[in-house]
């Protein structure tokens, strides 16, 4: 018997994160609650996850942050998925 979901069940369940998402930077394990060692750059971008397939979503396209703070030099690790732009 396989283990695991099937193909079929991982891109339905998946399908139902909505398809509008706002990615934060941070620069070490943002942590249970997505609020530790944030990024320099706080902003939250918006992206756009595409259908489920082969039991994965990924994002339909580049994300770009508007301005990155001059001067800043950080090494980006880790990202945070949230359903609002703010809160």
């Amino acid at each position: 018997m396989p283990v695991g979901l099937s193909e079929e069940l991982a891109n339905s369940s998946l399908d139902l994160i909505p398809s509008t998402v706002y990615v934060k930077l941070h620069n070490q394990n943002p942590g249970v609650d997505g609020s530790s060692n944030e990024s320099a750059e706080t902003t939250r971008v918006q992206g756009t996850l595409a259908a489920a397939a082969g039991g994965a979503r990924t994002l339909s396209g580049a994300i770009e942050w508007p301005a990155w703070t001059e001067g800043i030099t950080e090494t980006i690790s880790h990202l945070s998925f949230w359903s609002d732009l703010t809160g």
